[in-house]
């Protein structure tokens, strides 16, 4: 988890039917090395993930993207093949995000199949975000092996995966605090305010 301020890592250990946690630690990040979400400083976070590499020997990891520099919305299509979701998703992206479509790197989910076709969930991040982060990840010995929304993450770590009810989550940070709406087990919304812990 990279935030404008801080960098935290945490390691989940599959112990058995049981996950435990293993290595963790955080870092502080002097300001301007990012900014709203954004690398600004690649060089600068890189010497900090470096060091995480030495002290930790961490390999392989799990980035989350900052919440407000991303997208989330949910796509009605007619019924159709799982291997032409992608390309029908493409078509109307640009209708959702305020980017071109070779300017959006983007996943989704099926939240429903009914009788007249399906109910996607879309997340988007600006291609131009990821590149930041990758560039920073560079010559670290750390790989990010998954770019992922910082909200879906955390609802993933802190709702059972079963679990259909309605949830807020309110994540304080030291500059801002982000809201998750989690339902049926999906990200429904999400939000960023200003105002955090400093």
């Amino acid at each position: 988890d990279i935030s404008d301020a801080s960098l935290r890592f945490v390691e989940f250990v599959n112990q058995g039917k049981y996950v435990t946690i293993g290595r963790f630690g955080e870092r502080s990040i002097p300001r301007g090395v990012i900014e709203g979400g954004e690398v600004k400083k690649p060089a600068d976070l890189r010497a900090i993930l470096t060091e995480v590499q030495k002290s930790h020997q961490l390999d392989r990891v799990v980035v989350a993207l900052p919440e407000e520099k991303l997208y989330l919305f949910d796509l009605e299509l007619p019924s159709m093949k799982k291997s032409a979701i992608r390309g029908a998703i493409e078509l109307v992206l640009e209708e959702h995000v305020p980017l071109k479509v070779d300017e959006v790197q983007f996943d989704y989910q099926i939240k429903e199949e009914t009788g007249q076709g399906l109910v996607i969930h879309v997340s988007a991040a600006p291609r131009s975000l990821i590149y930041g982060y990758i560039e920073a990840f560079e010559g670290t010995g750390i790989t990010p092996v998954v770019f992922e929304n910082e909200a879906l993450a955390l609802a993933r770590a802190t709702v059972a995966g079963n679990d259909r009810r309605a949830f807020m989550i309110v994540d304080l940070g030291k500059t801002r605090a982000g809201i998750t709406i989690v339902s049926r087990g999906l990200v429904e919304y999400t939000s960023t305010i200003s105002v955090g812990g400093s």
